[in-house]
C-alpha cells in the first residue's frame, strides 16, 4: 500500500494531465499482476461461495462478454449482514482486508492490486441501502431483491458471478463513464421499476435516491395505477 501512498503524494505536486499519466502508467505497468488478482478475486468467489458477485466495470464487461478497457480494481457488491464472513473468506485466503468506512471493504495482496467491496444495508420493507462519500452526498436505496437476484456474465471462457441487470438498470445514473452509463441504461429492466428522489431525512444534506417496483397486475403483467384522489366538494 505504501506505493499507492506515495503515489498519492507525488501526484498532488503535478498538474491534472501529468498526475493522470503517472496513474495510468502505473496502472499500465502492473496490468499482469491486476488480471491475475481479479482471476484469484472471481476463483474465490465462485468456488468458495463468497457472499458477493462482481460488480462496476468488469461486471459491465462481463455482461458484454468481452473487456472493453483496462480496469484499476475490481469492484464487489454484497450485504452488511455478510461483512464477517466475507472478511474471514478472504482472509483464510492470504488476502488483506481494511474497512474504509462502514460500507466499503478494501481488499489487497500488493501495491497495485485491490478491490472494494460495497455494502448494502438491509433496512426493512424489502429495501437495502448504501451511504455514499462524504463527497456525493447520497443515499441509495434499491429493492433487495435486486441485490441478491444474479446471473452468469463470461469473459473469454471464464464465467462470472454478477447482478441482475435491474442492478445495472439502477446504477447507469451513477456510473461515470459514459458507453458503461448508455449500456446498462439500454438493457432490459423490469417495467416497474421505478426512481424517487427526495431529501434523506437520516443524513442531512444528502439526498436518497430509492428505486422500488410499482404495483402490477399479476394476471395481466400490466402496471396498476394508482387511483386518483377524488377532487373535494365533488357533487354525488
Amino acid at each position: 500500500m505504501w506505493g499507492r501512498s506515495i503515489i498519492s503524494r507525488v501526484g498532488k505536486l503535478l498538474s491534472p494531465e501529468a498526475r493522470t499519466a503517472l496513474i495510468n502508467a502505473g496502472i499500465a505497468l502492473h496490468m499482469p499482476s491486476r488480471r491475475r488478482f481479479f482471476r484469484r478475486i472471481e476463483r474465490l468467489i465462485r468456488t468458495d461461495a463468497i457472499p458477493c458477485v462482481i460488480a462496476g466495470g468488469y461486471a459491465y464487461d462481463a455482461k458484454r462478454g468481452r473487456i472493453t478497457r483496462p480496469h484499476k480494481d475490481v469492484d464487489m457488491l454484497a450485504l452488511e449482514e455478510d461483512r464477517d464472513a466475507i472478511i474471514a473468506a478472504f482472509e483464510a485466503a492470504g488476502l488483506r482486508v481494511k474497512a474504509k468506512r462502514s460500507t466499503r471493504l478494501v481488499v489487497t495482496d500488493r501495491v497495485w492490486c485491490w478491490g472494494d467491496v460495497f455494502l448494502f444495508r438491509d433496512v426493512g420493507g424489502g429495501l437495502a441501502e448504501i451511504e455514499g462519500s462524504d463527497y456525493n452526498k447520497i443515499i441509495m436505496r434499491v429493492p433487495r431483491d435486486v441485490l441478491v437476484r444474479r446471473q452468469q456474465g463470461r469473459i473469454g471462457d471464464r464465467e462470472l458471478p454478477i447482478p441482475c441487470d435491474d442492478y445495472f438498470y439502477c446504477m447507469a445514473p451513477f456510473i461515470a463513464n459514459e458507453d458503461d452509463q448508455a449500456f446498462c441504461r439500454g438493457l432490459p429492466h423490469s417495467p416497474s421499476l421505478r426512481l424517487h428522489t427526495r431529501p434523506a431525512p437520516e443524513h442531512p444534506g444528502y439526498t436518497l435516491y430509492e428505486w422500488g417496483y410499482d404495483p402490477v397486475d399479476q394476471t395481466t403483467g400490466a402496471l396498476i395505477s394508482e387511483p386518483k384522489p377524488e377532487a373535494s366538494g365533488a357533487r354525488g
